[in-house]
């Protein structure tokens, strides 16, 4: 399934848009406790894309904290509805994430890993096609994972 493109979201205020102009880098499920207290699901499904691939019409708040990684992550939010948009971390700060969830159409849109199912709640059941992850994939699986080995 091919995305339609510019790839439009936002908050459910319509505070926050942004468009999306490239195919994503890659999209994962985490499980882990911090984008679960972020999106106040079970997991957050994070769409990521290079920053020079995202148009978005104003800067959404942010709370910032360590990940269970390490790493410093910006955990983002719409201040007017509280809508989760999405992430940028330390790590990566050519790229940008979204939350699935703030899509207008997730037609092409599909997971390549849930990562982080160590901190899974009990309960949850996971998706068995896709290839699982402790914790964070390593560099060598995670250029496996979006192809470029």
């Amino acid at each position: 399934m091919s995305i339609n493109f510019p790839l439009k979201g936002g908050c459910a205020c319509g505070a926050i848009e942004f468009e999306c102009h490239a195919d994503p880098v890659f999209f994962f499920l985490c499980h882990c406790v911090d984008c679960r207290k972020a999106t106040g699901s079970v997991y957050a499904p994070n769409v990521w894309f290079y920053n020079e691939a995202v148009k978005i019409t104003k800067e959404p708040a942010a709370h910032l904290e360590k990940s269970i990684a390490g790493d410093d992550v910006r955990h983002e939010f719409c201040p007017d509805c509280g809508t989760p948009i999405g992430m940028s971390t330390a790590a990566n700060p050519k790229m940008r994430g979204f939350r699935a969830s703030c899509f207008e159409d997730l037609q092409g849109l599909e997971p390549i890993a849930s990562i982080w199912i160590s901190t899974k709640l009990p309960w949850e059941k996971l998706d068995p096609s896709l290839p699982q992850f402790e914790t964070q994939p390593t560099r060598e699986e995670f250029m496996k994972l979006i192809g470029r080995e």
